[in-house]
């Protein structure tokens, strides 16, 4: 019998060498190794997010350049934001349904403002995490009047925490271009090289992303570092955006969830908009199986992930992710409850894989914002 063998991503992030030398231990998220974390201190990495700056590679996120005279109708019908009113030079958060109104993915959308447009010879950017929003696109586009680029050179740095403002700020004295506000973006130069630079984050602190291509991206990281920003893996940035509510498709969105069960009514825009699964999001909205929640546990317990929540034996929710926040000095999750028991306060006994009871660990319902600098 032949041995197995472990399937290799088939998508390389630009900085891998980079990362590689600096000793980071890598895990593969969307096809791609990316840095899990740069050392053994996790909790060392994720403070840097909350009182300095954080830099992550996030590259494995997947762009797609899109231009024609069908992208807009295209673009529209495939998310669930209405993408007329976004004018060039902002961004939107919105997701992608199937035709039973489940979400598929969830994404960013760039309309791109003129000089971004010239630069990449595109009007929309749509940036996906690792749902099927990526394959989607691509079998459907091959029946539209429209160009689409899938820029696997692309490189995207984020960069998060009190004092990304004063590096954001820093980069664009360099040259004569505002500070974007939120979802809002431009073009700039750093350090002589063209990069796009958007105002958002993943964390519940302030932050901004620059793609820049490959070939100039190790010498933006590292002046980054230089400039105060401290290289951050996927560990610790899984806590900052668990404090701060955040979801992460493959965990708390796995494709099998309404809009309305996520929380996410809020990125979808009915009036005068057609998308793709609208008549299935108008009657599954009135009638959600399932809210998605935070969770305090108590007393602090390590948890696996995907534990089941049990009221009186019966299983009525499941642990979806979890992080223990030295920051906030608890033990957090965001979990699936059935709606009937989604109620603030609610306690669940926690049972392990084999439905054996954790004694005395008690899950209780709670605002899923732990934390939030930006409201």
């Amino acid at each position: 019998m032949e041995e197995a063998t472990v399937p290799q991503p088939s998508r390389l992030s630009p900085l891998a060498h980079l990362h590689e030398g600096m000793g980071a231990v890598s895990l593969v998220w969307n096809n791609m190794f990316v840095p899990a974390r740069y050392s053994s201190k996790i909790n060392a990495e994720h403070l840097a997010i909350r009182t300095k700056a954080g830099l992550t590679d996030m590259t494995g996120i997947h762009k797609i350049f899109l231009s024609g005279s069908d992208a807009f109708d295209f673009l529209n019908h495939t998310v669930t934001r209405n993408l007329s009113e976004v004018s060039p030079g902002n961004a939107v958060y919105t997701v992608l349904l199937n035709n039973v109104g489940k979400v598929i993915d969830d994404a960013v959308v760039f309309h791109l403002d003129e000089q971004a447009k010239n630069y990449f010879r595109a009007e929309w950017l749509i940036c996906l995490g690792a749902g099927l929003g990526s394959q989607y696109i691509q079998t459907q586009t091959k029946k539209k009047k429209l160009n689409i680029y899938y820029d696997e050179g692309l490189v995207c740095l984020l960069v998060q925490g009190p004092k990304a403002h004063g590096i954001l700020v820093s980069i664009l004295s360099q040259s004569p271009t505002r500070v974007p506000a939120k979802f809002q973006h431009v073009m700039s130069e750093f350090d002589g090289y063209k990069t796009l630079i958007s105002r958002n984050s993943y964390s519940g602190d302030d932050g901004f992303e620059l793609f820049v291509r490959d070939s100039r991206a190790s010498k933006i990281f590292s002046q980054l570092v230089e400039m105060g920003a401290n290289p951050v893996g996927f560990e610790a940035l899984n806590i900052a955006r668990i404090e701060a509510g955040l979801l992460f498709f493959g965990q708390d969105m796995t494709g099998n969830e309404t809009p309305t069960e996520l929380g996410l009514n809020f990125t979808v825009d009915c009036n005068n908009h057609n998308f793709r699964g609208k008549s299935a999001f108008l009657a599954n909205r009135k009638k959600p199986k399932i809210k998605t929640v935070g969770m305090l546990i108590s007393p602090p317990s390590l948890l696996r992930g995907n534990e089941q929540l049990l009221i009186d034996g019966k299983v009525n929710g499941v642990i979806r992710s979890f992080a223990r926040s030295e920051w906030l000095n608890k033990t957090i999750a965001i979990a699936h409850v059935e709606v009937s028991y989604a109620i603030e306060g609610q306690e669940f006994s926690v049972s392990d894989y084999n439905f054996s009871i954790r004694k005395n660990t008690v899950a209780k319902i709670c605002s899923r914002r732990f934390y939030n600098q930006l409201i």
